[in-house]
């Protein structure tokens, strides 16, 4: 595959991994279609980013779940698509264009909130796009399903074990719940099917609805920063 003459190697491998989840997620998870309403805890994360870029190209109404100021800015600077760029996309079906809402979980009660948003209705997806290193603050399980509406589908990041009410609350919508394990996909199976969505991604880059931009820390300033924490560290601060 070719990398995008606009971006460099490093950003092409940044963007490379949260853009094959987000493909996989939207497209052979959730199966998502224009003028669906999708939830995306943890949205500034690279996964959480790139879905939302990809499924706002795709006509899907996304909601975003932040956790203060900074992640809203964030993620404002990574998803400013532009009518005429939105429109370009051959999966749109009408011209309408969904705004993306930004709800701030620390403000607000993220399942009222769904509701009000939604007339009650809830959400057709959700993406729990929580990375292996902060699975320690995910958002409750409860109240992420209850953010669900019928016919709904819920996919995780995060190895939950759901308790026998929590598969009962989902039986009851005729909702499904998946895990997403992008590894799972490197399986010699898949690797057809894999190489096509690298190749799609690509195109997305080239394209410019996906980005991500990189921070790039020097060498000096890491090797600083290390000295400090284990400063800190030793002395208990």
């Amino acid at each position: 595959m070719l990398k995008p003459s606009h971006i460099t190697h490093t950003e092409a491998v940044a963007v490379l991994r949260g853009g094959l989840s987000a493909f996989l997620t939207l497209h052979y998870l959730m199966k998502v279609v224009p003028a669906e309403t999708l939830l995306i805890t943890n949205a500034a994360s690279a996964i959480g980013v790139a879905t939302a870029q990809l499924a706002h190209h795709w006509g899907v109404r996304v909601i975003c779940a932040v956790t203060g100021a900074t992640q809203r800015k964030f993620l404002q600077s990574h998803l400013s698509f532009t009518p005429t760029e939105l429109l370009q996309s051959t999966a749109i079906v009408s011209d309408h264009r969904f705004e993306i809402t930004f709800i701030d979980v620390r403000e607000t009660d993220l399942l009222q909130q769904i509701m009000a948003e939604t007339g009650g209705m809830g959400v057709d997806c959700i993406l729990e796009a929580v990375p292996a290193h902060q699975q320690q603050n995910v958002t409750n399980l409860d109240s992420l399903l209850g953010c669900l509406g019928v016919f709904g589908r819920c996919v995780t990041c995060v190895p939950h074990t759901l308790s026998p009410a929590q598969a009962k609350h989902l039986h009851m919508k005729s909702a499904t719940f998946a895990f997403c394990n992008d590894t799972a996909w490197v399986h010699s199976a898949h690797l057809g099917r894999l190489s096509h969505v690298t190749n799609q991604v690509m195109s997305l880059l080239t394209q410019k609805v996906l980005q991500f931009q990189v921070p790039l820390v020097k060498f000096q300033d890491l090797d600083d920063e290390i000295v400090r924490v284990c400063r800190e560290s030793a002395c208990g601060c």
